[in-house]
């Protein structure tokens, strides 16, 4: 097992923690990790670990049965609403016809939830970038955002369906990627041509469900192979939520807020508030067959920036 050091000052910040192995004598035979390199500035207050590995292309491919299962389930559409109906037949028309494969080369940044990862894509994303992301409600973060020479834009954000559409963005960026269908996403990576795909999310959320809600990226990517930063700093959440969730689901994040205590315990028979549990999924089809009511998903309720 190689020891690891640590340090804050490498690129002569401090705001980055790069592993410096043992195995490289000197300091200047480290790889430089242009992620950081470009990154780091953006950063802030934020603090991000870093995982370089200069290996990270991959090869996006859907065979000509995949390809022809996703046109089929984007016509039988039948039971949706008509703006949906319309929206998955343009979609259909737009998609790619034939078997294909496209290497590009793939990021991952990953955080606990109220870390900002939204808000550091607003940061890296120009106007010429594509943001991709399965929810609806994720749009406003997307909106006049205020750029380094003080003037609002909109970056081009677009849902799962409507992406289609979409042409010649070489770096695409995927907020809640975990929610992605692997197969869209391959299919976006083909149409634009893509070189730069940055899957920013958490590993441990929610995540799509196969075979209902499409292929899940992490059984077609090796996740654990990508070049991989970490943000440490959670902005959003009381100390005692951010203890919660490190100590349930190991994550590495350091709170911010002032606030210590936010959770109260009571007894069951104390609890004076007017509750019912709701059993949520990510997709109309998955809440029509799992939950009481189709519109239980992720995507009538999710925003991550106020």
């Amino acid at each position: 097992m190689p020891i690891v050091l640590f340090r804050w000052s490498r690129y002569k910040r401090t705001n980055i923690d790069t592993r410096l192995y043992c195995d490289h004598k000197n300091e200047e035979e480290i790889p430089t990790c242009p992620l950081c390199y470009s990154v780091g500035p953006l950063l802030g207050e934020q603090r991000m670990i870093c995982q370089y590995n200069p290996d990270t292309e991959y090869a996006f491919s859907l065979t000509q049965d995949q390809i022809d299962g996703l046109s089929t389930s984007l016509i039988n559409n039948d039971n949706d609403a008509v703006g949906l109906k319309k929206v998955k037949e343009r979609a259909q028309q737009n998609m790619p016809k034939h078997a294909f494969s496209r290497t590009c080369r793939v990021h991952m940044i990953q955080a606990g939830p109220g870390c900002g990862k939204s808000f550091l894509i607003r940061k890296m994303a120009t106007e010429s970038d594509l943001v991709l992301a399965p929810f609806t409600k994720l749009m406003p973060d997307y909106k006049h955002v205020l750029g380094e020479d003080g003037v609002e834009r909109d970056l081009l954000f677009k849902t799962t369906h409507r992406t289609m559409e979409t042409r010649g963005c070489s770096r695409i960026f995927v907020d809640e990627f975990t929610s992605m269908p692997y197969e869209y996403l391959a299919c976006i990576v083909e149409l634009n041509g893509a070189k730069n795909v940055y899957l920013v999310g958490d590993v441990k959320q929610t995540k799509v469900r196969e075979p209902d809600e499409g292929m899940y990226i992490g059984n077609y990517i090796d996740l654990d192979s990508l070049n991989t930063h970490t943000l440490v700093k959670n902005f959003r959440n009381p100390q005692d939520i951010v203890a919660i969730l490190n100590k349930t689901y190991a994550y590495q994040m350091v709170a911010v807020s002032k606030i210590l205590k936010s959770v109260k315990v009571v007894k069951p028979n104390d609890f004076s508030l007017k509750t019912k549990t709701l059993q949520m999924a990510f997709s109309g089809q998955s809440a029509q067959i799992n939950t009481e009511d189709v519109k239980n998903t992720c995507g009538h309720d999710v925003t991550t920036y106020k």
